[in-house]
């Protein structure tokens, strides 16, 4: 029991103010023209603040954190082909799970390839994603992300992003583990917090917490609910206790009938 205390103590002193929750992730979707004719890539983009990272969807689910996943809602004109794509993520020794793992900093793009027929200005791929992000000392709980990408609407393929883009090396991880850890502009982390242990016992029962059962979120003051469960058909798939945002609200979509369910939330074909 005092070594569970002690990881929740750690994981709620190494953000400061629970008033004040860290989001180091920011997501957008965007759907482009693909290479083969009638057919087009989903893209889902993470923006990654320094020093932080998510996880590849080829890591063990059962063990370690929550691996990157998605569950997609295709209309009955497209089909998808194969399985959501990432780029060879990095693999490094974490201190915090004391194991391998396979993980991305800064940004990565996911994509679907989907082929189409017979599209109409409504259809849309709905669903959500499932991710989890880490810095050196501490991790946050899991989070739902639900998303409508139009298909009429998409981009020519020649606007699409470098889905594999360089590093550019923004986090010093020898001074991030030394204590500065995330604090940013926000200065959220006193001296010491990600100090001596962070990166070991302590900060891996925190790391645990937030991963097993999602205990660590019954520090985190709840969020908005799922906004757009009801239309995407999908609230009975979300995680208990995991935090959820809905993003599907900022794109204007029509409404259309979903036949077809897809899980792809297993393996990774490497591009």
């Amino acid at each position: 029991m005092v070594a569970v205390a002690w990881g929740l103590l750690l994981l709620s002193s190494s953000t400061g103010s629970w008033g004040q929750i860290e989001d180091p992730v920011t997501w957008d979707f965007q759907a482009y023209q693909g290479d083969e004719t009638g057919t087009v890539d989903v893209v889902f983009h993470a923006a990654i603040d320094p020093c932080w990272h998510v996880y590849s969807q080829d890591n063990d689910p059962m063990d370690g954190p929550v691996p990157t996943s998605f569950s997609l809602e295709l209309p009955r004109s497209a089909t998808a082909v194969g399985a959501v794509n990432e780029c060879t993520p990095l693999e490094e020794y974490d201190p915090n799970f004391m194991m391998n793992l396979k993980f991305f900093e800064e940004e990565v793009y996911w994509h679907q390839t989907l082929a189409l027929d017979g599209v109409s200005a409504g259809d849309s791929l709905k669903g959500f994603l499932t991710f989890m992000v880490c810095d050196q000392s501490m991790c946050l709980p899991p989070e739902d992300v639900f998303f409508a990408v139009p298909l009429a609407s998409a981009l020519p393929a020649t606007d699409r992003p470098d889905f594999c883009p360089p590093s550019k090396h923004l986090c010093d991880h020898g001074a991030a583990g030394e204590g500065d850890g995330h604090d940013g502009e926000n200065g959220a982390n006193g001296e010491g917090a990600s100090g001596e242990g962070a990166s070991g016992g302590g900060a891996s029962i925190a790391c645990t917490l937030a991963r097993q059962g999602r205990s660590a979120a019954a520090k985190v003051p709840p969020r908005a609910g799922p906004r757009g469960a009801a239309n995407l058909g999908t609230s009975s798939l979300v995680p208990e206790n995991s935090r959820v945002r809905d993003v599907s609200t900022e794109i204007a979509i029509g409404t259309v009938p979903m036949e077809e369910s897809v899980e792809t939330s297993t393996k990774a074909r490497r591009t």
